[in-house]
């Protein structure tokens, strides 16, 4: 699998199988419950006219929290 991965530059990270398991669990369950929260996020800012691009553009500057622009 080294060699598969050789050419992406990002770390490699060996562990066993029970742990990669578990880490794709986890990332899927993180990264499927901010679609809803932002969704609703986008129907407050409507019924408060408040301009969600631009809350969203502000937001995104944080990027420590693991945040992406690609989830809005």
């Amino acid at each position: 699998m080294k060699e598969v991965y050789g050419g992406i530059n990002s770390p490699l990270v060996v562990t066993d199988v029970r742990i990669a398991e578990i880490i794709k669990y986890v990332n899927n369950s993180f990264h499927a419950s901010k679609s809803p929260s932002l969704n609703e996020v986008g129907n407050i800012c409507k019924k408060v006219g408040v301009d969600s691009h631009e809350l969203m553009r502000i937001f995104c500057m944080d990027t420590k929290l693991n945040i992406s622009p690609a989830y809005f």
